[in-house]
């Protein structure tokens, strides 16, 4: 379940031959392993901190570059699960390359909403592992 790309942000950069954030040249990427099915519907992609790690980026990078695939219908992450190939796959989705005039540029989500989202994230975990051990001893 590695990305068969190379690997390499370099490489990344160069292939695409146009300026563009490093979440999306990431989000490029995997859409193209997901469009030629080397992850399949259903399947998980690589998690983020594979992909910080493999991509040599920070953390928010790497999950801005997954909810770029969320937003055009890829792929669905899971709390504490993962994220995984939409099954069916949308038929369509927007070429990266392409301005599309009709809908609001997107724009880099703002530090201050990356931070409250992570907090949630670790709230929503917390509250997980909480339930775990509740049901772990019994306890309704």
């Amino acid at each position: 379940m590695t990305p068969t790309s190379g690997g390499s942000l370099p490489q990344l950069v160069a292939r695409g031959g146009r300026r563009r954030c490093l979440y999306q040249l990431i989000a490029d990427d995997l859409r193209e392993q997901i469009r030629s099915a080397q992850f399949k519907p259903g399947e998980q992609i690589p998690s983020m901190r594979f992909l910080r790690d493999y991509h040599q980026v920070a953390d928010m990078t790497a999950r801005s570059a997954v909810r770029v695939l969320e937003e055009e219908g890829l792929v669905h992450t899971m709390q504490g699960k993962g994220s995984f190939v939409a099954n069916p796959l949308p038929t369509t989705t927007p070429d990266p390359g392409q301005a599309d005039t009709t809908v609001p540029a997107r724009v880099m989500p703002s530090a201050e909403f990356l931070e409250l989202s992570r907090r949630i994230e670790e709230l929503a975990a917390g509250q997980t592992r909480l339930l775990e051990m509740l049901s772990a001893t019994g306890t309704p």
